[in-house]
């Protein structure tokens, strides 16, 4: 199992591309905002990096799979919500 720092470095990574664009709209102003942003998501890929690394280095550990279930709605989800803030912008740059 993942520990909790593993967890929390795996999702702020997924939102990293979506710090990346608050940092590049301004979103919550200039300065430390947005160089907050950045910093976080490099922090995150710079961690995933890490822990893809230690994983690697790591012995293999087998697992037998009793169920299988889907999760294609979970992966819709993420996608949306992702999307989302791609949507609310105008083409000119203007928020709607």
């Amino acid at each position: 199992m993942l520990s909790g720092f593993s967890k929390a470095v795996l999702f702020t990574s997924s939102l990293s591309p979506l710090l990346i664009v608050f940092a590049l709209l301004d979103y919550w102003g200039p300065g430390w905002p947005t160089a907050t942003c950045v910093i976080v998501a490099a922090a995150s890929w710079a961690g995933t990096a890490a822990l893809t690394r230690l994983g690697r280095s790591l012995a293999p550990s087998f697992i037998v799979a009793h169920r299988i279930d889907r999760k294609d709605q979970e992966i819709l989800t993420y996608l949306v919500a992702n999307l989302l803030p791609f949507l609310s912008i105008h083409p000119e740059g203007q928020y709607q």
